[in-house]
């Protein structure tokens, strides 16, 4: 998948966009193939290491989105593959 991530907190250079693995969803969970992403100051702050956090790296940024999900763990009530979804 494509994404915008960090490898370490830094200055704005840090962020890379390129092609990470595609994310396996686990029980209660959804895979939602993201239409659209924001990003909000909050991800400029730990980009920069403004606001200290545990992250794994690497760390994708953006976590406003809207998309359609993909793959709904089979056990869902809330969700099934084709809705429309955002998050924030």
């Amino acid at each position: 998948m494509r994404a915008a991530y960090i490898e370490q907190t830094g200055p704005i250079e840090a962020i890379k966009v390129g092609e990470l693995p595609r994310p396996v969803p686990g029980p209660g969970q959804v895979l939602v193939k993201v239409g659209a992403v924001a990003l909000s100051p909050i991800d400029l702050y730990l980009r920069s290491g403004f606001i200290a956090m545990p992250m794994s790296f690497p760390y994708i940024l953006g976590c406003d989105l809207a998309g359609t999900v993909e793959h709904a763990d089979p056990g869902s009530t809330r969700f099934r593959a084709g809705d429309r979804v955002w998050g924030s």
